[in-house]
């Protein structure tokens, strides 16, 4: 699913930006090392007529530091962790979506199978229609506008199978879609057997918190308090 992978994206993207901030706050060493050696030209000293050598070395070390007196560098940490518990937060969202989109899907497909099935049983019964009507006409019992009824009820039933069909085929596609696999992914999954609406029932009482964990609604408040670091982050810099 490209969803999913543009959230783990994401994800990885402000981790990494999170991890960048912290290190931010963190003590620096540099250290370094040469040597260098060179022969010294004529002209720079006549006496020895270029025969001497010079040899230079150097070792270094810097040690940075930069105190957070007034936390700003904590705030940016901070904000840049809030942003990334979002992502994360909105990864899980896709992944929360995607599977009830997998769910509805097959769910779908059951009931696409037993429209077919319908449309098959109707089909069957006006054929038997029709061909009791034909013997009814040849025997002088029913008129002929009577048989073309049955006929036209035929033709009907032959539509609605043939669209059964297509929707059949197109439930298959959908799920295989979601499931990242090929059109021809749908015709290896089997039947699915439909729940009864008693077994998919929502209880009578739902506690009140249970709004609060919606995924989208964590990632907001967690953007929101992202926010709010990243303005006191922003005060300690106009300081």
């Amino acid at each position: 699913s490209p969803d999913m992978q543009i959230a783990s994206a994401r994800a990885h993207q402000a981790s990494a930006a999170a991890g960048a901030a912290d290190a931010a706050r963190m003590p620096t060493l540099d250290a370094s090392a040469g040597i260098r050696r060179e022969r010294l030209a004529q002209y720079q000293d006549p006496t020895l007529q270029g025969d001497r050598y010079d040899t230079m070395r150097s070792l270094g070390a810097t040690f940075n530091y930069t105190f957070d007196l007034w936390g700003g560098q904590r705030d940016a940490w901070e904000a840049a962790l809030g942003q990334a518990r979002a992502a994360q937060i909105d990864q899980q969202a896709a992944q929360l979506t995607l599977a009830a989109d997998v769910a509805r899907a097959y769910s779908n497909l059951g009931q696409a199978y037993i429209v077919h099935d319908l449309a098959s049983e109707d089909l069957k019964r006006t054929q038997q229609l029709l061909s009791l009507s034909q013997r009814r006409l040849s025997s002088g019992i029913d008129s002929l506008y009577q048989y073309q009824q049955n006929q036209s009820l035929e033709a009907s039933s032959q539509a609605s199978l043939i669209d059964a069909e297509k929707n059949l085929q197109s439930a298959k596609i959908a799920l295989a879609v979601l499931l990242g696999k090929g059109p021809d992914r749908g015709n290896e999954i089997a039947r699915p057997n439909i729940l009864q609406a008693s077994a998919v029932a929502l209880p009578s009482v739902l506690p009140a918190e249970l709004l609060g964990r919606r995924p989208d609604l964590v990632a907001a408040r967690w953007r929101v308090e992202a926010a709010s670091k990243s303005i006191e982050a922003g005060k300690t810099t106009f300081y």
